[in-house]
């Protein structure tokens, strides 16, 4: 068994994963095991290629074409990985467990605070198309704001270019959130040198980081513990060996942090929450009911009867009363009685002669006396 963490070099730098760095390896160090550090694809490959199914790779990362390279990479390699990440909107060439942030409430939270500051139009800025992260987040805010309500802004090659593009129209927003505190650190600055007609514009942002806390009046923040989420990593490796999940989804809720770029207005929690946004549609929606309530029923008692179940139900199907049920089954007849009440309570009716007509619409006699042979069949070898 071994963890292998493997970063993204252009990620590898920054306070982030640093701090994820962190939370990884004190909780490793607290399991008494050392993880092994790489940035390069191919030397963490040649790493996991020697490990069997027991050993994890953890993936560092924001940029969603590495991502891409790393797993297809991975993918020949018997080991699973972790990915670090809020929000992944692609099909991945390998099974993977995720740890992140619940941007979907972080957003909603952020939506429903502006609303109660009064702030209606909202910008995204600083949107990398190329980072998962920043996907997320505008995914969430189309979900919960009426398209005429926002606009997102792109960072394509240049994040100046992104801040000029937003402050020729800043006066058209009462609200920019930007992707993370850096970026809102450096938007206030440029608002500095272009201010805005009209009242204040409210600036948040996400990560909670110390320049957030120290900048101005300080960023208003939604925040993000990088350090649990390490620590996370980690533990979702020993859980996956202890409970043996195939694969698992963390996501750690996050909390605003309000400071002076939005005039310290305290944030409580409104009762009506904003909720998805219906799509246009092209033609109207219609509500189909569905009969499959019996069915469903049904097969939630197949699938958990034993053999003296399977042969209640035929008895059932073939109207035998109970003393020939207990002959047929080889039970007593107050357990046959027993038995039909709890497939009736199952199918929600109250007499045996309803829950047989239920078999009857659905089951064939010979079909489930098949299925009952095959399991006597599979009894018999095992009692030999």
């Amino acid at each position: 068994m071994a963890l292998i963490v493997l970063c993204d070099q252009k990620y590898r730098h920054g306070a982030w994963c640093d701090t994820k760095i962190r939370g990884i390896m004190d909780e490793a160090s607290r399991r008494r095991i050392q993880p092994q550090i790489y940035t390069n694809i191919s030397a963490a490959k040649e790493l996991a290629l020697k490990c069997d199914e027991d050993t994890s790779v953890i993936l560092l990362f924001d940029s969603m074409p590495w991502l891409y390279e790393a797993m297809s990479e991975l993918s020949e390699c018997r080991t699973h990985i972790i990915i670090s990440a809020n929000y992944i909107d692609v099909a991945l060439p390998a099974p993977y467990s995720m740890v992140g942030t619940d941007i979907d409430a972080a957003m909603r939270s952020m939506v429903d605070y502006l609303r109660s500051c009064g702030k209606r139009h909202i910008a995204l800025v600083g949107v990398n198309p190329n980072s998962c992260n920043d996907n997320g987040r505008a995914a969430m805010l189309k979900k919960y704001m009426h398209i005429d309500d926002y606009r997102i802004f792109y960072a394509e090659d240049n994040m100046m270019d992104c801040f000029d593009e937003f402050l020729t129209v800043q006066d058209s927003f009462d609200a920019a959130i930007c992707t993370n505190d850096l970026l809102a650190i450096c938007l206030s600055e440029q608002l500095k040198e272009h201010p805005r007609a009209g009242e204040k514009l409210f600036i948040l942002s996400h990560t909670d980081t110390v320049m957030a806390k120290l900048y101005g009046e300080g960023i208003t923040s939604m925040t993000v513990n990088f350090y649990d989420c390490g620590r996370i990593l980690v533990e979702t490796h020993f859980n996956r060996l202890k409970y043996g999940f195939a694969r698992s989804v963390n996501l750690l809720p996050a909390q605003l942090k309000v400071r002076g770029s939005t005039e310290n207005k305290q944030y409580i929690p409104s009762k009506n929450m904003p909720v998805p946004m219906q799509q246009p549609s092209l033609s109207e929606k219609k509500t189909i009911n569905l009969p499959t309530g019996n069915v469903s029923r049904l097969e939630r008692i197949l699938a958990s009867s034993d053999l003296v179940n399977l042969k209640i139900m035929y008895c059932l199907l073939c109207g035998f009363n109970y003393e020939r049920m207990s002959e047929f089954c080889f039970i007593s007849a107050e357990t046959a009685r027993y038995r039909v009440r709890k497939i009736r309570n199952a199918l929600g009716v109250q007499k045996r002669s309803d829950a047989a007509d239920i078999l009857c619409a659905y089951i064939k006699k010979e079909s489930l006396l098949a299925i009952i042979s095959e399991q006597e069949e599979k009894h018999n070898k095992i009692i030999v």
